[in-house]
């Protein structure tokens, strides 16, 4: 065999290694939890209280509609839906996206601030639990999800409010409250409250993954600030299809860390983008696909 095909054949076998760590959950250390979920249909008017300590889990997918193992993460986060009482939100890519008409710049951007990497699929359980990839860490990826939206997420012993009362058919006005929230957790950042306007559904029917409809569409955010209560006139976003809007308020901590001393928070500033561990195995294998190429260059030459 000619050294240009064993070397071929190395490059060949070095993609074939598994990622490092794929599939396996990583605790979130530099960004604050991501907690509420109370939510009204916009198309009417009413309330919705929760408490802090009964609250459900809520789980960010960052998907595309031409990701295929998005499809598959999908309907992992969907089995266990049920079960899990889990509250999911799905990201779709935008900025820079020319594939995918059902994300959002304000969305997509926050992702990018709290979460860095973009690659779909990745799922994020209360801010604080990342697991990336379409592969499974244990059994299935439902039993990965389980665990990952059953930790214990203890923010406090208050309550957090929603209320919506619809002046009409795209206007109206949002009143929010939070209180009773954990002294430790503001002590290592600041709250942020926002209101999510998610989509129920969007049938989308030429993206590449195989999948029609897409549930749970966040459309856009709308930022509150700090403010532990207020009220705000609003003129709701336009959906894909139907008129299955929803309105919720969700909050996050906004950590502080030190970059070269200078004190920045986490979805208020830019900050240098964290090591993306996930790229770096597949970065190594095209170093290494580099080297060999060349070296069968240079064997080349000798014979010649």
């Amino acid at each position: 065999m000619r050294v240009v095909d064993k070397l071929l054949i190395s490059v060949i076998l070095l993609s074939l290694i598994p990622i490092a760590g794929a599939g396996a959950a990583k605790t979130l250390t530099d960004v604050g939890p991501v907690f509420g979920g109370a939510h009204i249909a916009a198309n009417t008017s009413g309330s919705a209280t929760l408490a802090l300590d009964d609250l459900p889990a809520i789980a960010e997918e960052f998907t595309a509609t031409w990701c295929d193992p998005c499809a598959k993460v999908a309907a992992a986060l969907h089995e266990i839906e049920n079960d899990t009482g889990v509250q999911i939100y799905t990201n779709h890519r935008n900025i820079s996206e020319s594939m995918d008409p059902l994300g959002n710049e304000i969305v997509d951007q926050r992702w990018i601030d709290r979460y860095s990497s973009r690659e779909p699929p990745a799922v994020v359980f209360n801010g604080t639990i990342s697991q990336s990839g379409g592969s499974a860490n244990g059994a299935s990826l439902a039993e990965d999800f389980t665990a990952n939206a059953q930790t214990p997420l203890e923010v406090g012993d208050g309550e957090t409010s929603l209320t919506w009362i619809n002046s009409s058919e795209n206007t109206g006005i949002i009143t929010w409250s939070i209180n009773g929230i954990d002294e430790s957790l503001l002590a290592e950042g600041t709250l942020e409250s926002m209101i999510w306007f998610v989509e129920d559904f969007a049938h989308y029917e030429d993206g590449l993954n195989g999948e029609e409809y897409y549930p749970y569409v966040v459309r856009e955010i709308l930022y509150l600030g700090s403010n532990n209560s207020g009220s705000i006139e609003v003129t709701l976003p336009s959906t894909w299809d139907d008129s299955d809007l929803q309105i919720h308020l969700i909050h996050q901590i906004n950590k502080t860390i030190l970059v070269e001393d200078s004190c920045l928070e986490i979805g208020n500033c830019v900050a240098p983008p964290t090591a993306d561990e996930s790229f770096l195995p597949g970065f190594s294998v095209l170093m290494a696909t580099t080297v060999i190429i060349g070296a069968a260059i240079t064997e080349r030459r000798k014979r010649l």
